[in-house]
């Protein structure tokens, strides 16, 4: 059903009322957030994250361990759509830390049918954001092609030209969909008519959960009910019961291209690859953690299988065994970089999966060719040496053997592979500094 016989043309000067950021802090100068020469790192969650320090637990601990003097990184996690498209994920992104209004722009608004303007923020976590203030970004899954969205539009400059993508210091992703995944046609995406969906799939239960959530955003507790969904005007402030019901049967934003499910599927890679996304910036510091569950198998159609070691992980099991022996000629039309791959010497990893993601897929924006990447053996200790061959404008490529999605975020256990990688990550970080401020004083 089209949502335009739902809901009226959405209003360019329309706005929403004010809420405070998330989490509600204090906006607080850039001197008293980078404390004794720190830069802070931003936190973007994965698809319906939004728990933060409630799930994610003492990580911080870890990418702080080894340093004196109280010389500790500020860790800001930032709330933006747990189902909303990459687009409007971006946007809440930028305003979140930046603060004002935020701004959808006009013409994406327009073509999708929502309100332009969301949700205010009066102070934004980080409001002295600048290319002389920038941010270390770190994103698991979504929130890692949220960041490399972000960027992007701040090249095109969406936000202005006042803004510059050497904001973006570092960006550090885990188990990224960044060339989409097959499990989204697994879970109820129509292979060959994205983004349909398949009624009583996966997908079309969590439609209907994500309709309940924004029907009855008003009464509930904002965390973790808040799907900044108030430019779509679903609330029950907003429509009546019978629109509702209508919208749960048939979801005119869940079967839309402005929605977090058509982004990974691999028609909307191919869009945006054309479209010139995903180039590296050369004053970017770019890692990636590519997490893989699987293990070699002869009897299956693709020549891997979950290892039985992560048996009681059963979603992700299964999920990946159906990854494994899934037919993508059945996705229409059939993705050339998913051919190309297909023949070429990666065929393994378009079947390798962490149970969500293919390895292929987590590797970084676009294809090697082009793209600048350097491929990592698989990382045992995630620290140096390898942190001296970092360098700005190139993707360092890290495979993470024996892992889920989940393994090392988004809950926190305490495992010796979540402590060893964030104590890596925090060398990584420090080192990038060292470099970056360098670089300024040359």
């Amino acid at each position: 059903m089209n949502l335009k016989f739902w809901k009226s043309k959405p209003s360019p000067a329309t706005t929403l009322p004010i809420t405070a950021p998330y989490p509600a802090e204090k906006a607080e100068s850039y001197d008293e957030i980078v404390g004794e020469g720190s830069i802070p790192l931003i936190v973007v969650e994965g698809f319906c994250g939004g728990a933060g320090n409630q799930l994610w637990g003492d990580f911080a601990d870890h990418l702080n361990a080894g340093f004196e003097g109280g010389k500790k990184r500020k860790t800001l996690f930032v709330k933006v759509g747990p189902v909303s498209s990459l687009h409007d994920r971006a946007c809440e992104l930028f305003f979140t830390i930046r603060g004002g209004t935020v701004d959808y722009g006009e013409k994406h608004s327009e073509d999708h049918n929502h309100c332009r303007h969301g949700r205010v923020f009066r102070s934004g976590l980080y409001p002295q954001w600048s290319a002389t203030k920038p941010l270390h970004f770190l994103g698991h899954s979504m929130g890692g092609t949220t960041i490399t969205k972000m960027q992007d539009l701040i090249k095109e400059g969406f936000f202005g030209d006042e803004y510059h993508p050497d904001m973006v210091l570092s960006v550090n992703t885990i188990s990224a969909p960044f060339r989409g995944t097959h499990a989204v046609y697994t879970l109820g995406e129509k292979p060959a008519s994205a983004p349909d969906i398949r009624l009583f799939s996966v997908g079309s239960f969590i439609a209907m959960i994500v309709h309940f959530c924004m029907f009855f955003a008003p009464l509930l507790s904002e965390d973790p009910w808040d799907l900044l969904s108030e430019a779509r005007s679903y609330s029950c402030k907003d429509i009546s019961v019978v629109q509702f019901l209508k919208h749960v049967w048939k979801s005119g934003w869940a079967e839309s291209e402005d929605i977090a499910p058509y982004d990974v599927t691999y028609q909307s890679v191919v869009t945006r690859e054309k479209n010139g996304e995903g180039v590296v910036n050369k004053g970017t510091y770019y890692t990636s953690y590519a997490t893989n569950m699987t293990v070699p198998d002869h009897e299956s159609t693709s020549g891997f299988t979950p290892s039985v070691s992560h048996f009681l992980n059963f979603p992700l099991f299964i999920l990946s065994r159906a990854m494994c022996s899934y037919d993508l000629t059945r996705v229409h039309p059939f993705p050339d970089f998913v051919h190309a791959i297909q023949k070429g010497k990666d065929r393994d990893e378009l079947y390798k999966n962490d149970g969500v993601v293919p390895v292929f897929s987590q590797w970084h924006p676009l294809s090697c060719r082009e793209t600048k990447c350097v491929h990592h053996r698989a990382l045992t200790h995630p620290s140096d040496p390898v942190a001296g061959e970092l360098v700005t404008g190139v993707w360092n490529v890290f495979t993470i053997e024996g892992a889920t999605h989940a393994s090392i975020v988004p809950r926190w256990t305490g495992s010796e592979l979540q402590t060893t990688f964030f104590r890596g990550l925090g060398e990584r970080l420090w080192f990038v500094e060292e470099k970056w401020t360098a670089s300024r004083a040359a």
